[in-house]
Order: structure tokens, then C-alpha cells, then sequence
């Protein structure tokens, strides 16, 4: 590892941790030396901000060193960036090390052969994974001088193939599925395909009452005519499918052509939408887990959130790491605030309140960066609370965090929200998941309240906390917590504002199986916005004590019940001291009075000063 680290530039070895890149790069090499256990595929436990990229690098150099001793490899990253950061630490050489992307595929698709190292987006290895039959395709990245290579993912990679249609989609799909045909169909017979292809998905959305998809489409077209027309094209496009260039039409067709042949290949989802007015509107969702093992080379997956889902690692041998992550810097304070999407769109209440929130902690000297959805950028950017036009704001929301590292140099975020997806995204994935199970899905919404769950069936709900973990724990550490070199007393603050707590308990649950059990939680039990209404109602009843206090010239101090008759005042008291004696007493302050307790616990209200009033 020495050696290769002196191929580093010097500047950027001031930057990593040693300890943790070597306990990464340990097992890497282990990985690429055979002494790994290839029965299962691999999952690293790498932590974030550990060093996964740098150990890549390294180990990238390694081979290249001794470049006779080792087979081809493949590393996968999440997105081009991503090559672009390895390629700073990691020197191009000729015919050893090839970055492949949608950009560059048609220039440098000769060299990948001749290539020890390629290297991949998460996009093209799902691509090359669903389409495994293609062989010359994957031939050509999975294999290096007639042996498979050996596979380095950086991040969890797609698991979910999926394909989910509803009424309100544009389907320009279907227009790139004509267009691979060439000019075999005209303008008129082009609408008039595309007009059909909508219509058989529409029908099949509004007469089909689940919970599959029940009978293939083209046993339910009864005019002959029609049907032939159909059929013909789908064996036409068929025929031509690589003439669609963007892989996701591809695979759109491939579902849509079981739908229209095969029986019960998906789910017809009643309910989901995170809108109420819209909540009954259908869907189909196609949905199955992504076969890596397909592409017969053993694999490697480094996750550092790998803690978070088991379910999506359970054909997966986990490779368990120390968590170096200095966690008596992390404090997570929880915002009792109703966050929900219905919450944020239906009025200004919960953006007033965060806006509120976020003034207080800048006036005691703190500034976090704000981290909420695209679309409520714009209310704070109106109310000058962020700039939407600077450039991290375009390029990272509360969903767009993984793997990027704008956020490292922030000590202080602020969750305007929960990073939730709508409820399909979590029924798409859970019906991958489950897709062995005997029993189907209930893809219903739950609406007992007594139950704290968003989905009836638990299977969904499981997969859903999950990857709401994932994302939360993703986020967390975009911030400065992944320097591992910062001292211990430079704190980092995360404000998450929901009014789903369960979440952060189970987070603390995690964060302490993992090792990070230092990390401080402050838990509010108590909504922001009823403590709003109490010192409301408490300024109210303040400024009621004054004016009788004055008019019946009474020395002070006194219990409550010696000032007024009131019961709703000494019931108001009473219910809310335990609970929201800030805010009572920041109310009566405001009129120059204070409360205190008695031995008898009585309440006695008296002047802040013993000046005269």
C-alpha cells in the first residue's frame, strides 16, 4: 500500500484518514487476491467518508504495478462525476485504465478489450445487467483476455427494474419506440399506434380492479384489426429494440410487451398519491429485482449504509469494517414539525414555522444549511431564507444528497422535511423484493390511525424505513462529519423538522449497532406549532393577570387562584406546566411578570422586578 500511496498527489493525502483507507483497502485486496469467499456476492461496510475512493484508487494503481499477477477488473461508480474524482487521483494509462460513458461509448468501444481496468456508472451496470442476454454487450465489459472480471462497486447499485405507467404520463417512450422502426409507419399510422398504445393502458388501468394485472392486453382486444395492428408492431420493434437508443424506452417496451402477452405481470395500485385530492389515482407498477448474478463475475459491493437494508443485502455476504466516524461530534436535535407533503403544499403554516425556527438558532449564532425539496426552494428563496440561484442549490435536494460531497465542509444542516419519495417508489421496491412470496401484495395505504405505519402491508412498510434510513444516514454524513481527521470538540449539528419521531429512534437503534453509540439525540416532544398555541393562549391570560393585578391593586407574589376566579386560566396552567413551561413563562416575561413554585407546588405569579407598577 506504501508504494501506491506515493502515487498519490501529496495534496490529497492531507485530506484522508490512512487507518480507515487501509481497513478498506485490506479487504480489496484480499478481494482481487482470491481470499474471499465468491459463493455469495460481497457487501463491504464501508463508512462513509472512510475512503472508499481514495482505496479504489490504490488499489487501481496495485494492479497496475503488477499488472502480469492480476486478471481485468471492473469498477463501477454512481455517476460520471465520480470518474472524474478518481481520475484526479488516479493516472490514465494506455490500454490499462479506460473511464467508459454514455458520452465517450462509440469512441473508445474498441479499447474496452484491451482494457485491465474499466470503469462504469451504476446507469450502465444495471443496463448491462438487465440485458445479460445480449452477449456481445456484455461480453465486452465483463470479460478481459477470454477470464470474467473481477467487479468493484462503489455505492449500492440499482436492485429495482421496474416500470410504472399512469394516466398523466407523456409516453414519449412510445414515440422512440416508432422511430426504431424507421419509416416503416408514416405520420397516420404513427398516431394512430401511439393513440392506441394509450388507450389499451388506459383501458386496462380503468377496468382492471387488481390486485395484478390480470389478463395479457391483447386477449382483451376484440376487434381483429386492432389486434393484428398490434401484435405486428410490437414483433417489428421487437426485431429492432437496439435501434431504441435510450435504455430505459428499451426496457419500457420489454415490460409493456409482457403486459400485452403474459398474465398478471404486475400490480394495479388503486392508491398513491401523497396529494389527498389525487390519492385514488391508478396505477400499473411492473416491478423485479435486478440479477447481478447474471453477469457471472464475482462481485463487490462497498455501501457504508449497508447497515440500513437488510432486506436488499440479504443474498449478500456482509464484510463488517471499523466505524472510525468520531460520533461524539454528531448532536441530531429533532423539530417536532408536521412535515408532510400535504403539510408543506396545502399552506404556508409549516414554512412559516421552519422559517421561524431556523431565525432562532442564526440568532444564537448558528447559520445551517438548509436541506428541503426542490419545490419548497422556492417559498424560502422568496422569503430570502436561501438563495435558489446559487449553485449548490441547483445541484443537491433533500434527494439528490447520495454520494455527492458539497455538504462535507457544513458543520450545521437543517432538515426542512423527511427525505420521503411518494408511496409507489416504496411498493415498486417491496414488490422487487418480496417477488418469491406465496402471498401478494397489499399495496393499500394504511388509514388506522392507531397503527403508526404509512403502508398496510408490513412488508411494504419494512422496505420503506428502510431506504428512509438509508437516505437519512446518506445526508448525515454528506456533512463534516465524514472528516474523520476534525477534532472531537468541533461539533456537528443536524436539525431534522417531522413530527415522525419513530424515525430517528430507530436511527439512534442504528447508529448504536454500528458503533456510533457517542452520538447525542435531542428529542422534542412537543410540536412546535402547539407550543406556538399555548404561548398564544399564554400571553392572552398574561396580559389578563395584569390588568386585574392593577385594577384590584394586589401585592404580589400570589397563586393564580388568589388573582381570578378563572378556571380556564388555572386549567390552562394546570395542563401545560409540565410541558411548555418555556413557553408559558417566555409569555408572562413579556408582561413584566414570572412564575414560581411553592413547596406546595403552587403557582405564584409575581413582578419580574420589585420595581413598583
Amino acid at each position: 500500500m506504501n508504494s501506491s500511496l506515493n502515487r498519490l498527489p501529496k495534496d490529497y493525502l492531507s485530506t484522508i484518514q490512512l487507518e480507515a483507507v487501509k481497513d478498506i483497502y485490506n479487504v480489496l485486496l484480499d478481494y482481487i487476491n482470491n481470499f474471499l469467499n465468491y459463493a455469495n456476492n460481497n457487501v463491504l461496510l464501508a463508512y462513509p467518508g472512510h475512503g472508499k475512493t481514495t482505496a479504489l484508487a490504490l488499489l487501481a494503481n496495485q494492479i497496475l504495478h503488477d499488472k502480469l499477477k492480476y486478471n481485468g477488473f471492473l469498477f463501477v461508480v454512481k455517476e460520471i462525476s465520480h470518474m472524474k474524482a478518481l481520475n484526479k487521483i488516479l493516472p490514465l494509462e494506455e490500454n490499462k485504465v479506460l473511464y467508459v460513458s454514455h458520452e465517450n461509448l462509440s469512441e473508445v468501444r474498441e479499447k474496452i478489450k484491451q482494457s485491465q481496468i474499466v470503469i462504469i456508472t451504476h446507469a450502465r451496470f444495471k443496463e448491462i445487467a438487465i440485458e445479460h442476454f445480449r452477449k456481445e454487450n456484455i461480453n465486452l465489459f465483463t470479460t478481459w483476455r477470454g477470464k470474467r472480471r473481477k467487479v468493484i462497486v462503489d455505492e449500492m447499485p440499482e436492485m429495482i427494474d421496474s416500470f410504472i405507467y399512469q394516466v398523466t404520463d407523456d409516453c414519449q417512450w412510445i414515440n422512440e419506440w416508432l422511430d426504431a422502426n424507421g419509416k416503416v409507419y408514416n405520420n397516420e399510422d404513427r398516431v394512430k399506434i401511439r393513440n392506441f398504445i394509450i388507450k389499451l393502458l388506459k383501458q386496462k388501468i380503468s377496468n382492471e380492479n387488481g390486485p395484478t394485472t390480470g389478463k395479457p392486453i391483447l386477449s382483451e382486444i376484440t376487434e381483429l384489426e386492432e389486434k393484428q395492428l398490434l401484435i405486428n408492431f410490437l414483433r417489428k420493434t421487437e426485431k429492432n429494440i437496439y435501434e431504441i437508443i435510450d435504455f430505459e424506452s428499451r426496457n419500457k417496451l420489454r415490460w409493456f410487451i409482457r403486459l400485452c402477452r403474459e398474465e398478471n405481470v404486475g400490480y394495479m395500485d388503486q392508491e398513491d398519491s401523497l396529494s389527498k385530492r389525487n390519492k385514488n389515482e391508478k396505477k400499473i407498477i411492473c416491478s423485479k429485482k435486478i440479477n447481478y448474478e447474471k453477469l457471472q463475475c464475482p462481485i463487490l459491493i462497498m455501501d457504508g449504509t449497508a447497515f440500513a437494508t437488510p432486506t436488499h443485502y440479504q443474498d449478500y455476504n456482509i464484510i463488517p469494517l471499523d466505524n472510525r466516524t468520531n460520533d461524539e461530534r454528531l448532536i441530531i436535535t429533532h423539530h417536532h414539525i408536521n412535515t408532510s407533503y400535504y403539510a408543506r403544499s396545502s399552506s404556508d403554516k409549516t414554512y412559516q414555522v421552519i422559517i421561524r425556527e431556523l431565525e432562532k438558532l442564526r440568532g444564537n449564532n448558528q447559520n445551517p444549511f438548509l436541506l428541503s425539496f426542490k419545490k419548497d426552494y422556492e417559498y424560502y428563496s422568496k422569503h430570502n431564507i436561501i438563495d435558489s440561484e446559487s449553485s449548490i442549490y441547483k445541484e443537491i435536494n433533500i434527494l439528490t444528497t447520495s454520494s455527492k460531497n458539497y455538504l462535507s465542509k457544513y458543520t450545521e444542516l437543517y432538515l426542512g422535511a423527511l427525505p420521503l419519495r411518494p408511496p409507489y417508489y416504496y411498493k415498486a421496491a417491496a414488490i422487487a423484493m418480496f417477488e418469491k412470496d406465496e402471498e401478494l401484495l397489499n399495496l393499500k395505504m394504511n388509514h388506522d390511525h392507531s397503527v403508526k405505519q404509512w403502508f398496510s402491508d408490513e412488508r411494504i412498510e419494512k422496505i420503506y424505513r428502510e431506504l428512509v434510513l438509508r437516505e437519512l444516514i446518506q445526508i448525515i454524513y454528506r456533512s463534516n462529519i465524514r472528516n474523520l481527521n476534525e477534532p472531537k470538540t468541533k461539533k456537528v449539528n443536524i436539525y431534522i423538522a417531522t413530527k415522525q419521531v419513530h424515525f430517528l429512534y430507530e436511527l439512534k437503534r442504528l447508529f448504536e449497532q454500528c458503533g456510533m453509540d457517542k452520538v447525542t439525540f435531542h428529542f422534542d416532544s412537543k410540536t412546535v406549532i402547539d407550543s406556538d398555541k399555548v404561548k398564544e393562549k399564554a400571553i392572552m391570560y398574561a396580559n389578563e393577570l395584569v390588568e386585574i393585578i392593577k385594577k384590584e391593586n394586589i401585592i404580589l407574589p400570589q397563586p393564580v387562584g388568589k388573582i381570578t376566579n378563572s378556571t380556564a386560566i388555572k386549567n390552562f396552567m394546570n395542563r401545560h406546566w409540565l410541558n411548555y413551561r418555556e413557553e408559558i413563562l417566555s409569555a408572562f416575561q413579556m408582561h413584566g411578570l414570572t412564575i414560581t413554585e411553592n413547596s406546595r407546588s403552587w403557582k405564584l405569579v409575581d413582578w419580574l422586578t420589585y420595581e413598583t407598577h
